[in-house]
């Protein structure tokens, strides 16, 4: 379980192709790997992976991703020297600062919009029609990883409005028109739909 506050940016050094699977090597200047066990779950880019081996001297770790994650995220598009957003597992002792988020990606969006006024920054995302049932006007949502609130909300796509240092202390800040994201909706808005949707 995570929280949506970004921790590090850290950045692919290798991608390893596999039998229907890929390996990721990643390096990071902020996580201490020596709190980070093998088996532990990091977010990257809002997809929860599986730490399967890491360099200390080099502060680089490893994950594997099977094809259900490879197809439903954005991970095709990672490759040597992109940059991704990091965030360890939740501890029982820690804060919300956030909200509650898997690292399960429900799908992709991608960006139609960015409007910078004074210190706000706002992205447009365009939303699979699948995902309307969980999204709700000031509900959370989690892009890339980064827990942010739905500022506006139509048929087809959000709004959410991020502060500066949000901007800057995420890969946000490298974004452009046409990108796509990781999609996460809210938990609670999902077990809430499920109870109201019960399947026959």
């Amino acid at each position: 379980m995570f929280t949506g506050i970004i921790e590090d940016i850290g950045t692919v050094t290798n991608v390893t192709p596999l039998s229907m699977a890929v390996e990721l090597e990643l390096k990071t200047t902020k996580i201490p790997l020596d709190e980070v066990k093998l088996g532990d779950s990091i977010a990257i880019n809002g997809i929860c992976l599986t730490v399967t081996s890491k360099k200390h001297d080099e502060n680089k770790f490893s994950v594997q991703a099977v094809k259900e994650t490879i197809d439903r995220t954005t991970l095709t598009m990672w490759k040597k020297g992109s940059l991704v957003n990091l965030e360890r597992a939740l501890s029982y002792a820690g804060r919300i600062d956030g909200h509650l988020v898997s690292g399960h990606v429900d799908d992709r969006g991608r960006i139609t919009r960015i409007n910078s006024s004074g210190a706000q920054t706002t992205f447009t995302v365009n939303y699979p029609p699948e995902l309307k049932s969980f999204l709700s006007l000031k509900g959370s949502i989690c892009v890339d990883g980064i827990s942010l609130t739905v500022a506006s909300l139509s048929s087809a796509a959000f709004d959410v409005a991020v502060i500066p240092f949000t901007k800057e202390h995420t890969i946000l800040r490298y974004k452009r028109v046409g990108d796509l994201v990781n999609l996460e909706v809210d938990l609670i808005a999902r077990h809430v739909y499920a109870m109201m949707n019960p399947r026959r």
